[in-house]
């Protein structure tokens, strides 16, 4: 908590959904699971999430700093 959003744009990279709501920036990573790629998807650069069928990374920031996170993986 209270780190920067560049230090999340660093680790995660561009992130594939970003809504602001009352001040309050939501950027979402979604990444695709090894056990259901199919090898033609657009990973868009990422890596594939191992050993289960997705991960989803929500990390919330007001004023630039982060003051939530949810880390969501989807296991086999």
């Amino acid at each position: 908590m209270g780190d920067h959003k560049s230090k999340a744009l660093t680790i995660y990279g561009s992130p594939d959904e970003k809504t602001v709501n009352k001040g309050v920036e939501k950027l979402v990573w979604h990444y695709v699971g090894d056990l259901l790629y199919d090898g033609k998807e657009n990973l868009k650069g990422k890596p594939l999430a191992k050993y289960n069928y997705g991960h989803y990374a929500t990390l919330y920031f007001k004023e630039g700093h982060l003051i939530a996170q949810i880390l969501y993986n989807e296991i086999p």
